[in-house]
């Protein structure tokens, strides 16, 4: 069974997770975003947060089946976090968790969005909402064209 996600669920989502960071106090220099799932989330906290975007491309799955990580720097618009930058990372699940968890290790200063998590033992700084089940998530962005 799969989970359609609205275009207003991810709006709410977005303006709550805005707030929860400007609450915060908390200060970025730039998004960075998993193109394949975070590219449209991303777009959204740019335009609210007036931050660029830059990209990093992890991938953990191979259509549903999952695989080996790989991250793949300073391809395209990517580029190697410094530093002292002030980084939010944002995708659109945490799933398994080995992405996102990949990049902390790798970037341990970051901190990371998901609009949704799929159970609540998750690694994120801000987190839109908790899903507690397995079905599979459909975005509206994901419409599939064949």
């Amino acid at each position: 069974m799969n989970t359609d996600i609205q275009w207003d669920d991810v709006f709410r989502i977005v303006k709550n997770i805005v707030k929860e960071i400007e609450e915060s106090g908390k200060r970025y220099d730039y998004i960075m975003t998993i193109p394949k799932g975070g590219l449209m989330p991303s777009y959204f906290f740019a335009e609210a947060l007036g931050l660029p975007v830059e990209t990093v491309t992890v991938q953990s799955y191979v259509g549903k089946d999952r695989g080996e990580l790989v991250l793949q720097e300073q391809q395209g618009f990517s580029k190697e976090v410094l530093p002292g930058d002030r980084v939010l990372v944002i995708d659109d699940i945490y799933d398994s968790g080995a992405t996102i968890n990949y990049i902390q290790k790798k970037y341990p200063n970051i901190d990371t969005v998901c609009l949704y998590a799929r159970h609540p033992d998750h690694s994120l700084t801000f987190v839109g909402a908790v899903l507690n089940h397995n079905e599979y998530i459909d975005f509206p962005w994901e419409n599939k064209i064949k």
